[in-house]
């Protein structure tokens, strides 16, 4: 009897610690969203590579660090619950039929299985973080750079001489014009790819909306820095074309 009673409390032992194990696999896979095989957020911290896209290119994020803690705190979880569960397992095993004993084992690989797949998604996720790593860096140093090339345009017109009166002098600052308006575009398609690009990697929760607002309004902010700059060009040039066309009717 007393046999039969200490065979059923390593029963309920064996199934509880089962349970607790499943438990353990389900929360991981919710919390950190391991489902998701497009998605890089973590549960309900949703985390973001951005720590603010003001700070473009002076962040150094290390996004994998919660995937990373999260992995090292299931695998120690794990292996505790394993060795526990090994241990009621061989004890269950030296009385139990061979019917029990191959449900017994039956269940552990199951749990192997689980938790492998487990270890698994969270690679999947890793690679996933490093390449969003990767996307968020070449994007901030083109807008660092694409900054830094409007700023020295913007200089550049600011320091243009006063319109010429003869000629040939207006003939080159007409087509100096011509060059610099043509700048001007290329800098707000390159802004408009940029905006583009910011709002991807919100859709993929690189990062998060504010941040991509804030990357938006940045892109915004050149775009009229630009719109500004390509407007007073386009008055110098019709200045210049009106003096030209005086000075040409005077030399007839």
């Amino acid at each position: 009897m007393g046999g039969i009673i200490f065979q059923n409390t390593l029963r309920n032992k064996f199934d509880a610690e089962i349970e607790a194990i499943q438990e353990l696999l389900e929360s991981t896979r919710n919390n950190f969203l391991l489902e998701d095989a497009e998605s890089t957020a973590v549960g309900k911290d949703a985390l973001n590579i951005g720590r603010g896209v003001e700070n473009i290119c002076t962040t150094s994020p290390k996004p994998n660090t919660k995937f990373l803690i999260g992995l090292a705190d299931f695998n120690t979880k794990w292996q505790r619950s394993l060795n526990t569960l090994n241990g009621i397992a061989s004890q269950l095993m030296k009385t139990a039929d061979s019917s029990e004993g191959d449900e017994i084992r039956e269940a552990v690989d199951e749990l192997q299985s689980n938790a492998d797949e487990v270890r698994g998604l969270f690679g999947k996720k890793l690679s996933l973080l490093e390449e969003g790593v990767s996307s968020l860096n070449a994007i901030q140093q083109k807008q660092s750079q694409l900054t830094d090339e409007v700023n020295e345009l913007l200089e550049r017109c600011g320091s243009l001489p006063p319109v010429a009166r003869d000629m040939e002098s207006l003939k080159s600052q007409a087509d100096e014009c011509e060059k610099i308006l043509g700048i001007f575009n290329a800098h707000t398609d390159a802004a408009e790819a940029l905006a583009e690009q910011w709002r991807a990697l919100s859709g993929k929760s690189v990062i998060s909306v504010s941040q991509a607002t804030s990357a938006q309004k940045e892109v915004d902010r050149l775009k009229r820095q630009l719109d500004k700059g390509r407007g007073e060009t386009r008055q110098r040039a019709k200045f210049i074309a009106n003096v030209a066309g005086g000075t040409e009717e005077l030399n007839r």
